[in-house]
């Protein structure tokens, strides 16, 4: 019957179980040394083993992680972020936070502290629990630089995983609190409460990230034009009192043939009522930015003096 208890925990926990785990479940500590040994089992991390055979990819390494920080941990920071599958995030080290002062190690586990942890900021993705996105971004804050920070919350927005609302809550209910990042964030979400609207894409976020690294005149984001006989365009960024738009256009080579004449044919409606439209693709914006900024601020001056 134990053997058939630990099978079923760990089928809810991606193979995973915990030494604490596995005694309460009244194996003994000589019968588990006995599956290490066999190679039933294998370590994890400290006090956290997993059966053999175990897929061991990220969300795995994840509910390690968290397993190894004890009770009441949950993935947070750039782990939450992928987990949920923010744009533009890297996670290296599984990031864990743990209420209280405890401070667990363990190989590729970073943890942070936290006072403040109440069910309200706790989720689960699967079998991991994680902080909620609302909470990631305030996590996220400390590590991440404004620009950064600011294409994740609009993707948070765009995807509807959090309102702006519960952002603001969350701030303040921190106010007061010396925690890095949060006026930055706290002015992003003032931004696009003031009607910033929010980027689609990562790409979006990229090109615009040219417009601002070059020093480019502010764009209106998300500009949309309507155009005669019906229908609109979207551009990215645009300048609307100078006529110009500008779309990262991600799928440029990997469109279908309807989809690249549908996009011809709404920049001919736009160049008959005197707009200028760029669409620049991944290899552009990552490859070329000095390039697309040249033009940019060519065609920016060009329209100014006409």
């Amino acid at each position: 019957m134990v053997d058939v208890e630990v099978l079923r925990l760990a089928g809810k926990q991606r193979s995973l179980v915990t030494r604490r785990q596995l005694l309460k479940l009244g194996c003994p500590l000589a019968l588990i040394e006995a599956w290490l040994d066999a190679g039933i089992l294998f370590r994890v991390h400290r006090g956290v083993y997993a059966l053999a055979g175990a897929r061991v990819d990220f969300d795995f390494k994840v509910l390690a992680g968290v397993l190894a920080a004890g009770e009441g941990a949950v993935a947070s920071h750039r782990t939450a972020g992928a987990l949920f599958g923010l744009r533009r995030l890297t996670c290296g080290a599984v990031e864990v936070t743990v209420p209280g002062r405890r401070a667990p190690k363990g190989k590729g586990l970073l943890a942070h502290r936290s006072d403040r942890l109440p069910v309200g900021d706790r989720t689960t993705i699967g079998a991991i629990p994680v902080t909620t996105p609302a909470r990631t971004l305030v996590d996220l804050a400390a590590v991440l630089d404004p620009p950064r920070l600011g294409g994740v919350l609009d993707d948070v927005l765009v995807r509807r995983l959090a309102s702006l609302g519960a952002v603001e809550r969350l701030l303040d209910r921190f106010a007061g609190e010396r925690r890095p990042g949060l006026p930055a964030l706290a002015e992003t979400v003032a931004e696009r409460r003031r009607g910033k609207k929010p980027s689609e894409t990562g790409l979006e976020d990229e090109l615009l990230e040219v417009f601002r690294v070059f020093r480019l005149p502010e764009p209106v984001r998300q500009f949309v034009l309507p155009l005669p006989g019906g229908g609109t365009a979207r551009f990215d960024a645009a300048y609307p009192d100078l006529l110009l738009g500008f779309e990262a256009d991600g799928d440029a080579y990997h469109k279908g043939l309807l989809d690249r004449m549908r996009d011809e044919a709404r920049d001919e409606r736009c160049c008959l009522i005197g707009w200028t439209v760029r669409r620049y693709c991944t290899e552009d914006i990552r490859d070329r930015p000095a390039g697309i900024a040249d033009e940019v601020i060519r065609l920016y001056h060009q329209a100014a003096a006409a």
